[in-house]
């Protein structure tokens, strides 16, 4: 970037940093709930604001994508303020009068718990991908404190949406409201509710950017659950020699024969996450070995993102760390929390996740663990979501910039040069050195004791 967009990007930082700050401040005291919207209101903008400040096209994406759902939420919002009269016509704007709504007008405090939750920025609904998809701009441009700012910005927040949502429901009632006269608002109350609801899924089909023989195109992103197989891998490759297109994704509830690298049987609880997503690779395609370094770096991204949030919430330890351990291993306190298993047919390759998300095994040769040992509780539809976004836009940073630096970021998230690791290697043998880096194609190097350098192409690594 140049001097001018480094002058422009701090003062669009500065602004969002106020904008963030004055209205999550401001808006805690206020019994008004017009004045509530309003300082929320200068809250979304500095959220906005922070997808700008990426300068990325994925920061500008995001910011479209934050105000097209911010509108939805808030046109809501003030629509179902406006339902507020009392007998006499005259506007009712306390807090307080929406005490027990959920008994007098159920259907509007529902309407209002939606967007309320959704402004809190809660999963599923649309405004926790909105606030994702900034704050994901923003740590992927450098700008991490910002979006930590921001998250703990959206904890402040959740406090006075909430209240709202506890008033309606939970408070002995208020005098009732006047009935709705306008079946034009109540439509488009609905309509605004459903959008930003998970309902709102199911007409928007989700689409990633992705390189297209040279040009950005768009394509839909499909993914399809099951409740029980075998093997999503096995599956998914039965579906690549049946045409399947590039992009598809297949996650299973429960597997009933999960494998790991090198034919291993990998545990299949109901509560994790098990998926796998078809590459379909094309003329100009690095080596297709390169696509576990995207699918690993996409993972611990994924992963990295809700132990942020988790943090912020003080459900889960700074200390605890995040690390890559080659080939496919990404390890949590220095425990195996997820593995990736890459096969290959023709011009496919299948892309294997196994993410211990609610249980972990117990294995003989490694320490295990889950996500929700550490804090963080997440549906598997969810966490799939969000990680199939992230493996779309590595897909296309390696399609588009080759292999450099989809492997920069993986080191830059593995253990650090001179860890020392033992490697087993397919014919049973061992060997033990200190960690060097990756090659270009991404294998393994270690340095021996005796000065040499040895590529690894294929192993089982441990930290000794």
């Amino acid at each position: 970037m140049g001097p001018a967009t480094d002058q422009w990007r701090q003062i669009v930082i500065f602004a969002a940093l106020a904008s963030i700050i004055l209205g999550a401040v401001a808006a805690i005291g206020q019994t008004n709930i017009k004045r509530l919207l309003a300082y929320s209101s200068i809250n979304n903008v500095g959220f906005a604001l922070i997808g700008l400040a990426a300068g990325t096209p994925e920061g500008v994406s995001g910011v479209l994508m934050y105000l097209t759902i911010y509108v939805a939420m808030t046109l809501g919002s003030f629509l179902v303020v406006l339902q507020m009269r009392g007998d006499d016509g005259q506007p009712v704007e306390t807090i307080d009068s929406l005490a027990g709504m959920s008994r007098t007008r159920p259907a509007l405090a529902a309407a209002l718990a939606i967007f309320m939750f959704s402004l809190a920025g809660i999963p599923p609904l649309f405004g926790f991908y909105a606030k994702f998809a900034v704050f994901s701009a923003a740590v992927d441009a450098g700008l991490f404190p910002l979006a930590v700012v921001g998250i703990a910005a959206s904890v402040i927040g959740a406090y006075y949406y909430l209240r709202v949502v506890k008033t309606m429901y939970f408070d002995d009632p208020a005098p009732a409201f006047a009935p709705m006269e306008s079946k034009v608002e109540g439509g488009l109350i609905a309509v605004a509710a459903v959008f930003v609801s998970p309902a709102g899924y199911l007409p928007h089909p989700r689409a990633r950017r992705v390189d297209d023989g040279g040009r950005t195109g768009v394509v839909l992103s499909i993914i399809r659950t099951v409740a029980e197989t075998g093997s999503t891998n096995a599956d998914l490759l039965e579906l690549a020699r049946g045409g399947a297109e590039d992009g598809l994704w297949l996650r299973a509830v429960r597997q009933t024969a999960g494998r790991g690298r090198l034919g291993r049987e990998w545990s299949s609880p109901e509560g994790n996450l098990y998926a796998s997503t078809l590459v379909r690779l094309r003329p100009n395609d690095p080596p297709a070995a390169s696509l576990a370094l995207v699918a690993a770096v996409a993972l611990q991204e994924t992963v990295s993102t809700f132990l942020v949030a988790g943090i912020c919430q003080g459900t889960t330890d700074a200390s605890e760390t995040l690390v890559l351990k080659w080939p496919n291993d990404l390890l949590l306190a220095d425990a195996k929390l997820s593995g990736i298993l890459l096969e290959r047919a023709d011009n496919a390759v299948i892309v294997g996740y196994g993410v211990n998300i609610a249980h972990h095994p117990d294995l003989p040769d490694r320490a295990t663990t889950d996500l929700a040992a550490h804090g963080v509780l997440i549906d598997p539809a969810m966490f799939l979501d969000i990680l199939a976004d992230s493996f779309a836009r590595w897909i296309g940073r390696w399609r588009t910039e080759g292999v450099a630096p989809v492997r920069e970021r993986w080191v830059d998230c593995a253990h650090p040069a001179g860890t020392a690791l033992t490697a087993r290697l397919p014919d049973g043998s061992g060997i033990d050195g200190l960690f060097v880096g990756l090659d270009s194609d991404g294998a393994l190097i270690l340095r021996l004791a005796s000065g040499e350098r040895r590529v690894i192409h294929a192993a089982d690594v441990f930290l000794l």
